[in-house]
């Protein structure tokens, strides 16, 4: 019985960020729709992102990292940065090299 009173006790201090159901997709951005919120990347795969994400900032054709979370409502990014540039041949885990595939879009 006390040993599950200090697992709810506990609970509030396991930080936000670790959701075991986060996930992390890697493509070039597509298209932005700024009032629905929603983005989609190379893949085909949409994504609804959360209010506290900017994404103002990015732009149709930029390679990215979106972590995401999956919702009743679909898959909710919350987080959107640039991805790394690297001439590794297997960056981002889709075979591709990142650095050409920038290159390619100016």
């Amino acid at each position: 019985m006390l040993n599950k009173i200090w697992s709810i006790a506990l609970l509030p201090l396991v930080p936000a960020s670790a959701h075991a159901e986060d996930a992390i997709a890697h493509g070039r951005l597509t298209h932005i729709d700024g009032p629905t919120r929603m983005v989609t990347l190379s893949s085909g795969s949409t994504y609804y992102v959360n209010k506290r994400v900017k994404i103002s900032t990015r732009k149709v054709g930029e390679v990215v990292l979106v972590t995401f979370r999956q919702t009743s409502h679909g898959r909710e990014a919350i987080k959107i940065r640039r991805a790394p540039m690297t001439d590794h041949p297997t960056a981002g885990g889709e075979g591709r090299n990142i650095a050409s595939d920038v290159a390619a879009t100016r």
